[in-house]
């Protein structure tokens, strides 16, 4: 460990391990990143989903009012 420094490091898969820093501050920039992305994919999730709903009842309302306008059969009342 001469001239390196390291730094104790607790990993679920492998236990305890000694990391060097330069390699503890990327591991912190990637999970960093790796939050950032699952904010960002559960933004998306979420305005699809909105937009999804609302879509559905565009098409309830577009049905209602072809149901009311044009009857079951397709002709004007």
């Amino acid at each position: 460990m001469q001239g390196t420094s390291h730094v104790r490091h607790w990993s679920e898969d492998n236990g305890e391990c000694w990391l060097k820093t330069d390699r503890v501050k990327r591991l912190k920039e990637l999970e960093k990143e790796t939050e950032r992305l699952r904010k960002a994919v559960s933004d998306l999730t979420l305005e699809k989903l909105i937009l999804r709903e609302a879509a559905s009842g565009v098409r309830a309302v577009s049905e209602t009012v072809r149901g009311t306008v044009y009857g079951p059969n397709g002709r004007r009342h």
